[in-house]
């Protein structure tokens, strides 16, 4: 199976080292050394630990005489995975592990880095990659010594900058009688002598079965007219199930339930994020942004009017909510960030601060998707301990002297949820795992309780059949809401458990059918005649013979009319006629070419939702 890979055999051939892969709060994951018994299936036993949850170990090899295992290893300070690694340092080291001691130690770590090991027959030379600047190299290494020697060339560039998800280089070996070398290189199999450095291309022929399908293609309107608003964002169903309000385009739209048209809450200029009923459903407490004036925390009435400022300070506000009784509103200060900017960011934290206005008091300095329990006493929010996303309760302070999080309580703990939910009562949490959504009544024993999926030790039942995210409860905590694009989803716990109150003899598996809450809105359409001269511009006639004068493809001293939104005119300034009360714009000396579509971002802070969702509208 793809997470588990590079296999190697021990020396007595009765056990399989291999690299597992494993996965948490970011996708690729990282990885450590495990070993199996060549007899047959089994779960394996950990042999290294990786280190977090996005370092890498990997390329695991043993030693003849079955003492040591030599394995590559992400040596970067940190725990998280960085891009910018510098590969004229030291970006993997090889380590080699005692097999009865569990002692380790680094066995190469050097400039330009070292992956890949492979020890000798006889046990005294280590092989491995290398790299120097742009370029990787096969090096040998005296193991008694620590001397080095660089031996072959004809390799290609390992991996150390990117995930290593099935290794840093393809693996290699040594002949039997350890007097050559069978690496990979350049799309050639190599025999690399080891006295000379001499690598001899080993011919190889294979049959290969492949089957090449049509390309699916859709006809793609350009720049039409309107558009479907499919992001919705921070939805929120009111507790009496009879409306639901999102953030989508940046600001805040309410829309009736079952049927209805979505409209704009407020005419604000200021983006608008993250709103929530208060548990009567009369009022909406929501965050907002500008560049110029930052952000406050607002409520309004859920028809949009008597909107007022809560939280007056200029600051970097998320993800608020009301107490119970609707006196009290917690919310997270996320402070500054590269994309925002550093300015007014003290405090930054889970506060509290009363409806009618006030100063804020901080609850404590970390956390996040803070919300009040049941009683109103009690906040929870969500934090990641150890590795698990870890459902914790702290109490409401009662003045701005009080010791912030002084008496908290972990409540649920997992390793793969992203999400929790708890319902206004108390009774019931529902969680995200694996993008897909579970409803399971909340354990209460007075100390930690692991949830998953897979837990057995009380109910727990997966509800969505594809992915689910805005997870929040009906005000009578009878049903869950969750949504998935423009589709609004909804369970109840009648349908899914035998037990409840009104429960059906057995739970009913259908699959939820969502409700369309999105809507259509006019795309914004330029207008003018705008002329760009003087530039050389690249078309998409790529490399036609002849299509154009000069360098196939490329118009020296061109003229690019543009009308509206549509390119109405291109060719050389000869030859294109220039619309009278056009704007003429002098690009002498620019090159213009097609648009390139970049469908990979990483955009706004860690976890904070402001610009990162207002940028993709």
């Amino acid at each position: 199976r793809w997470f588990v890979n590079s296999p190697a055999w021990s020396a007595d051939g009765a056990y399989v080292y291999a690299r597992k892969h494993f996965v948490a709060e970011r996708s690729l994951g990282a990885g450590e050394i495990w070993t199996y018994h060549a007899s047959g299936p089994s779960d394996g036993l950990q042999v290294t630990e990786r280190v977090g949850s996005q370092k890498d170990n990997g390329e695991p090899e043993a030693s003849p005489d079955g003492r040591y295992l030599y394995y590559s290893k992400d040596v970067t300070p940190g725990l998280n995975f960085e891009y910018n690694k510098d590969p004229n340092g030291t970006i993997y080291a090889i380590m080699r592990r005692d097999l009865t001691t569990g002692r380790e130690r680094r066995a190469v770590s050097v400039q330009g880095g070292s992956v890949a090991p492979a020890v000798s027959p006889d046990g005294k030379t280590l092989a491995y990659i290398r790299r120097q600047r742009t370029k990787s190299f096969l090096y040998l290494r005296d193991l008694q010594t620590g001397r080095d020697r660089q031996l072959f060339g004809n390799v290609d560039k390992d991996l150390q900058e990117a995930w290593a998800i099935h290794g840093l280089y393809p693996q290699f070996s040594w002949t039997p009688d350890g007097k050559a070398l069978v690496v990979w290189g350049e799309g050639k199999i190599w025999k690399v002598d080891v006295a000379s450095g001499q690598g001899k291309v080993v011919p190889f022929t294979a049959r290969v079965e492949q089957t090449i399908n049509d390309a699916v293609r859709f006809p793609q309107k350009v720049h039409p007219d309107d558009f479907p608003v499919k992001m919705l964002r921070d939805v929120r169903v009111a507790p009496d199930g009879k409306s639901v309000v999102y953030s989508a385009l940046g600001h805040l739209y309410a829309r009736a339930l079952p049927e209805g048209q979505p409209k704009r809450l407020t005419t604000d200029n200021r983006f608008e994020f993250f709103p929530s009923f208060s548990r009567d459903g009369q009022w909406i407490v929501y965050a907002t942004w500008t560049d110029a004036d930052m952000g406050r925390v607002r409520v309004m009435r859920a028809d949009g009017s008597s909107g007022r400022d809560v939280v007056t300070r200029p600051g970097h506000y998320v993800e608020p909510s009301f107490s119970p009784d609707g006196r009290t509103i917690v919310f997270r200060h996320a402070g500054g960030d590269s994309t925002r900017g550093p300015y007014n960011s003290e405090d930054a934290g889970i506060h509290v601060v009363p409806t009618a206005g006030g100063e804020p008091i901080l609850v404590r300095e970390g956390g996040a998707d803070a919300e009040f329990d049941h009683t109103g006493q009690r906040i929870y929010f969500r934090d990641n301990r150890g590795g698990n996303y870890t459902l914790v309760s702290v109490g409401v302070p009662a003045s701005s002297s009080a010791v912030p999080g002084r008496d908290e309580i972990e409540h649920i703990k997992s390793p793969n949820a992203t999400e929790y939910a708890v319902s206004p009562d108390g009774a019931w949490i529902a969680f995200e795992e694996r993008f897909k959504t579970f409803i399971a009544p909340f354990p209460r024993t007075g100390r930690s309780v692991e949830i998953g999926s897979g837990t057995q030790a009380y109910p727990v039942q997966r509800v969505s059949r594809d992915a689910g995210f805005f997870l929040h409860w009906s005000g009578d905590s009878k049903r869950l809401h969750w949504t998935l694009g423009p589709d609004l989803f909804t369970r109840d716990l009648a349908r899914t458990f035998a037990f409840v109150e009104g429960g059906l003899a057995k739970a009913d598996d259908a699959e939820v059918k969502g409700t369309p809450i999105g809507f259509t809105v006019k795309a914004d359409r330029p207008s003018g005649v705008i002329a760009l001269v003087g530039a050389r511009v690249i078309t998409m006639a790529g490399l036609k013979p002849g299509a154009i004068q000069g360098t196939p493809g490329v118009i020296e001293n061109a003229t690019v009319v543009i009308t509206g939104n549509r390119i109405t005119a291109i060719g050389p300034s000869s030859s294109v006629q220039v619309p009278s009360g056009a704007t003429r714009v002098d690009v002498t000396g620019k090159t213009i070419m097609p648009g390139i579509v970049d469908a990979h971002a990483h955009v706004g802070g860690e976890g904070d939702g402001l610009l990162a969702e207002s940028s993709w509208p």
